[in-house]
Order: C-alpha cells, then sequence, then structure tokens
C-alpha cells in the first residue's frame, strides 16, 4: 500500500501536567503520521485567542457574566484557561521525533528524554505505539 499521502491526526497516547510559575496546562505525547513517517512529539490544546482580543461580536455579556462561543475558527472550544479560549485543536509544541517501523527504539527514546517515562499507563502507550506502526 502506498502510504505517501496518508495522514493521521494526533493521537494521544499520555497526558501529564505540567506548570510554571504564571499558568498549568496538561502536555500530551501524540503519535501522528505524515506520508510514509511516524512522528511522536508532544501536543497541547490550541490557546487559540485571549477573550481580550476577540471582537464584541463574538463575545456574550449577561448579568456581567462572559459567554463563549462553541466554536472558534472550525474548532470546538473546550473552555477558558486564563483569558485565554482553549480549543479541541492539539499543536505541537515543537519537540517531537521522526521514525519508522524499522526505528521504533528511535520513538521509545524520544518519550524516555522527555519523562513520559514517569508518567502512568506508559507501558501500555508504548505497547499501543508498536501496534499501530506495525500495521
Amino acid at each position: 500500500m502506498d502510504k505517501t499521502n496518508q495522514v493521521m491526526e494526533p493521537l494521544i497516547l499520555l497526558t501529564k501536567e505540567r506548570s510554571s510559575m504564571a499558568s498549568t496546562w496538561d502536555d500530551h505525547l501524540c503519535l501522528c503520521l505524515i506520508g510514509d513517517r511516524w512522528m511522536l512529539g508532544e501536543y497541547c490544546y490550541n490557546w487559540a485567542v485571549s477573550v481580550y482580543d476577540l471582537p464584541e461580536n463574538k463575545l456574550e455579556r449577561e448579568n456581567d457574566e462572559l459567554y463563549i462561543p462553541e466554536e472558534w475558527e472550525g474548532h470546538k472550544v473546550l473552555g477558558i484557561s486564563e483569558w485565554y479560549i482553549v480549543t479541541d485543536e492539539l499543536v505541537s509544541n515543537g519537540d517531537y521525533v521522526e521514525f519508522d517501523p524499522k526505528s521504533l527504539d528511535k520513538a521509545i527514546q524520544f518519550a524516555t528524554d522527555y519523562e513520559w517515562v514517569k508518567c502512568e499507563g506508559f507501558r501500555e502507550a508504548m505497547e499501543k505505539l508498536k501496534l499501530i506502526v506495525s500495521q
């Protein structure tokens, strides 16, 4: 089968909470396929726009409460985090590794190096990764 045009949207294998002095968010270890190359990387849900930057016609106010739109730029709105609208679009944070079925060890090493090995369910997630990639 020719895989050069295949695309698989990011599939969440594991999730972990991260935080800084200013905020808390979830990172997701995701698997995706672009053409014939697999990618394993860190993703998060898109913090699409600050509520302060929304046009007035996109906001609803009732009794001084802010109501956010159900959809933003074609994506379902999951909620507000720190005054940002968060959508269901998974976006890469730029940390990833490309691999093929023969170099699966690169993906597992990436997950280990980025401390996903500390997450509950790591072993099961790596088994799922192997199963998907080997098909």
